[in-house]
């Protein structure tokens, strides 16, 4: 159980990272967000 809850956090942090990531793209680029969404 420990080790499954490991992994299902560990991929959170990678979903937040890459959720980060296309936030700070959109604002980079802003008419591409659109196409993204």
């Amino acid at each position: 159980m420990k080790m499954q809850y490991h992994i299902a956090a560990s991929e959170l942090k990678m979903l937040k990272r890459e959720a980060e990531t296309l936030m700070t793209y959109d604002l980079l680029e802003p008419e591409k967000s659109v196409d993204i969404c």
